[in-house]
């Protein structure tokens, strides 16, 4: 008579271990890849936002550059901002040193990121006169 082996408890726990352990970090894997996505999606965003905003204010006469710190956006990008969780925009204009014919122009970004505070800056320098002056 032949001695036919059937399969044991022990070897359907382990199996079910093992394929257990393979779905977990298959599924491990795709939350890691979304949230790299929406860390990604914030920040190219973000500098779309503030290449946005700095293009607007090159377009402004250097006589209407009126100095401001923390000031509000020339453009009207909150409902971009409101697609960055807590987002917030703030437009810098203020002399460079003591010349008051050079402004230093600095645009900021900042959102939250899992309790973190994100930041995208960009910063230019604007003259009266233009580049030879």
């Amino acid at each position: 008579m032949k001695n036919s082996r059937g399969v044991t408890l022990i070897e359907v726990l382990i199996s079910i271990a093992v394929i257990g352990i393979a779905f977990a970090s298959i599924y491990l894997s795709f939350v890691y890849g979304i949230k790299t996505n929406i860390k990604a999606k914030n920040l190219t965003l973000s500098n779309q936002i503030v290449n946005k905003e700095m293009e607007s204010v090159h377009q402004i006469p250097f006589s209407d550059l009126v100095n401001q710190t923390d000031g509000a956006f020339y453009l009207d990008l909150s409902t971009d901002l409101s697609k960055l969780n807590d987002g917030h925009g703030y437009l810098t204009i203020r002399n460079f040193g003591s010349d008051t014919k050079v402004k230093e122009i600095i645009v900021e970004v900042t959102w939250t990121e899992d309790a973190i505070t994100k930041t995208t800056t960009a910063a230019t320098l604007v003259t009266d006169g233009g580049i030879n002056q």
